[in-house]
C-alpha cells in the first residue's frame, strides 16, 4: 500500500514537471548543477554533493530529451573537473584528469540516453493505451449505432409487413365491396331496364315523338349503367386471378386476343399486321386482356378509312417493349397521360361509346407485371401505344423509376424489332 502511494506521488510529480516549459526545466537543472558544485567546493566534498548530479541530469533528460541531457552532462562534467582542480591533490600524470573528464562525460551521456529512451518508451506505451481506449470507445459507439440501426430496421420491417397486410386486407375488402355493390346495383337496374324496355315495346309509336325519345334515353342509360358496373367490377378484379406467371409467346397471346375480337375486326374491315414478338414472363389472361383492349381501341377510334393496325415488339435497354400502332383519329399529345385514368374520355359518348376504364385496366395489369405503358399521338395521325415488360434473361431487373434517365420512352424506331 505504501509502495503504491509513493509510486503515485512520483508519477504525479513527473506529470506536473512535464507540463512546464522545457527551457525553464533546463535552466533549473543548470542552476542545480552549479549549486551542487558550489556546495561541494564550500564543504570540501565532505558531504559528497556531486552524487546528486544525477537529479538535474535525470530531469533534463526526462523533460528536454537527449539533447537537454547531453548539455547538462557537459555542465556536470565541467563542474566536477573544476572541483578536482580546486580540491583534489595533483595527479601523477597529466593525462589522468583528461581521462577522468571523458569517463565522467561518457557515464553522464549514457545515463541521459537511457533516461531519454525510457521516457520515449513510457510515452509510446501511454499513446498506445490512449489509442486503444479511443478505438474501444469508437467501437462501442459503432456497436451502439449498429444496434440502434438493427432495431430501427427491425421496426421498419415489422411496419412494412403490417402495412402490406393492411393493404392486402384493404384490397380484399375493396374487391368484396365492388362485387357486392355491383350485385346490389345490378338487381334494381335490371328491374328498371326491364320495365323501361317493356314501355318501349308496348307504347312505341303510341305516344308523341318526344316520349319515344325519353324512353330511348332511359333504355340507353340503363344499358350504359349496367356496362359501367361490369367495367368497375372488372377493374377491381384486374390482376386478382390466381394465375401463375409463365413464359408466354406473345404471338400466341395476340392471336387469342384477335380471336376474341373477330366480329369487330370483320365489321370494321381492319387490316392487322403482327410482326415478330418476343417470349416474355407473365400471366396469360392478363396480357391477352391488355392487347385486346389496345386493339379494340384502335378499331373503335378509327378514321374514315379502314383501320390499319401493326403489332410488333423488341428490346429497349433492359425491357421488352411491345408497340400497337394504328391510323385512327389520334389524340392531342398533352392528353397522353390523362387517357390512362379512370373515366377520362376525350370524345363524346355519341361519337365513340365507352366507359373510359379500358386503358386504366391495361395500365393496372402492366404495372402488376413490373412494366410501364404509355402512348404518343397527334390528332388525325393515328396513335401508338407502348407497354414494357422486364426481361427475364437480365436476372429480373426492376422497372426504371419515372423521371430517371432509364425511364425515357423509346421512339418509334428506338428498339430492335422486326422490319415494318
Amino acid at each position: 500500500m505504501r509502495k503504491d502511494f509513493i509510486q503515485s506521488r512520483v508519477w504525479r510529480v513527473l506529470a506536473w514537471i512535464e507540463t512546464q516549459k522545457p527551457w525553464c526545466i533546463f535552466g533549473i537543472c543548470l542552476a542545480l548543477v552549479a549549486l551542487l558544485g558550489i556546495l561541494d567546493i564550500y564543504t570540501g566534498r565532505d558531504f559528497l554533493f556531486y552524487n546528486f548530479y544525477i537529479l538535474p541530469l535525470f530531469l533534463a533528460a526526462w523533460c528536454c530529451g537527449f539533447k537537454g541531457g547531453a548539455l547538462v552532462s557537459v555542465a556536470c562534467s565541467s563542474v566536477w573537473i573544476y572541483e578536482d582542480y580546486c580540491l583534489a591533490p595533483p595527479y601523477l600524470h597529466p593525462l589522468i584528469p583528461i581521462w577522468n573528464v571523458f569517463v565522467k562525460l561518457g557515464v553522464f551521456l549514457l545515463f541521459a540516453y537511457l533516461v531519454g529512451a525510457l521516457r520515449k518508451f513510457i510515452q509510446s506505451e501511454r499513446d498506445h493505451h490512449a489509442e486503444l481506449d479511443r478505438r474501444s470507445r469508437e467501437l462501442s459507439e459503432i456497436n451502439a449505432l449498429l444496434s440502434a440501426a438493427n432495431l430501427a430496421g427491425q421496426r421498419d420491417k415489422e411496419k412494412l409487413a403490417q402495412q402490406a397486410a393492411e393493404l392486402q386486407r384493404s384490397n380484399s375488402e375493396l374487391e368484396q365491396f365492388a362485387s357486392v355493390a355491383s350485385h346490389d346495383l345490378r338487381e334494381p337496374l335490371r328491374m328498371v331496364h326491364g320495365y323501361v324496355d317493356l314501355l318501349a315495346k308496348r307504347y312505341k309509336g303510341r305516344l308523341d315523338p318526344q316520349a319515344d325519345k325519353y324512353i330511348h334515353y332511359a333504355v340507353d342509360g340503363a344499358v350504359r349503367m349496367s356496362s359501367l358496373i361490369d367495367k368497375l367490377l372488372a377493374f377491381a378484379r384486374a390482376g386478382k386471378m390466381e394465375e401463375p406467371s409463365q413464359a408466354l409467346d406473345l404471338d400466341l397471346v395476340v392471336q387469342e386476343a384477335l380471336a376474341n375480337l373477330k366480329r369487330a375486326v370483320e365489321d370494321s374491315r381492319a387490316k392487322i399486321l403482327v410482326e415478330s414478338l418476343p417470349t416474355v414472363q407473365g400471366r396469360k389472361q392478363a396480357l391477352v386482356q391488355v392487347i385486346q383492349n389496345l386493339i379494340a381501341n384502335a378499331i373503335k377510334f378509327r378514321a374514315q378509312t379502314a383501320p390499319q393496325i401493326c403489332v410488333r415488339g423488341g428490346t429497349f435497354e433492359r425491357e421488352w417493349v411491345v408497340e400497337v400502332r394504328d391510323n385512327g383519329v389520334g389524340f392531342p399529345s398533352d392528353a397522353a397521360s390523362r387517357i390512362f385514368k379512370m373515366f377520362q374520355r376525350l370524345h363524346r359518348q355519341e361519337e365513340y361509346p365507352g366507359s373510359g376504364i379500358g386503358l386504366a385496366i391495361a395500365q393496372k395489369l402492366i404495372e402488376q407485371h413490373g412494366g410501364r405503358i404509355w402512348a404518343i399521338s397527334q390528332p388525325g395521325e393515328g396513335a401508338t401505344f407502348y407497354f414494357s415488360l422486364p426481361r427475364s434473361d437480365q436476372n429480373s431487373p426492376s422497372p426504371p423509376e419515372k423521371g430517371s434517365a432509364s425511364s425515357r420512352e423509346p421512339s418509334v424506331a428506338a428498339f430492335s424489332g422486326g422490319a415494318r
